[in-house]
C-alpha cells in the first residue's frame, strides 16, 4: 500500500531511501491515503487528500535525503530537499 497508493517508492540507484520517489496513485473509490516509512535516515511520509477539485499533498523527506515528487494527473515532477512540504493542486 505505501508504494502504490501513497506512492513511497525506492530509487534503485540510491539504496536505503537516500533518494526516493513519491508517485501517489490518486483516484478510484479512495479520497485520501497516508503512509509513513521508517528509513535509515528517518521517517519518510507521503499523504494526499481530495477536497472537491483540489488535491492536497503532504511529503516529508528525512534529513540528508532527497525525493522526487511526480504529481498525479499532469505527471510533472519536482525534486525536494529534506523537510516537510505541502502542495495543493487543481484536478
Amino acid at each position: 500500500m505505501y508504494e502504490r497508493v501513497a506512492g513511497l517508492t525506492p530509487d534503485p540507484n540510491h539504496p536505503g531511501y537516500k533518494h526516493f520517489f513519491v508517485r501517489p496513485l490518486v483516484g478510484g473509490p479512495l479520497t485520501s491515503a497516508r503512509a509513513e516509512l521508517e528509513t535509515n535516515y528517518g521517517t519518510a511520509v507521503s499523504g494526499w487528500h481530495l477536497r472537491g477539485n483540489k488535491l492536497e499533498m503532504e511529503v516529508v523527506v528525512p534529513p540528508n535525503t532527497t525525493a522526487t515528487v511526480v504529481f498525479p494527473g499532469d505527471k510533472t515532477s519536482q525534486t525536494l530537499a529534506a523537510g516537510s512540504h505541502q502542495f495543493t493542486l487543481n484536478r
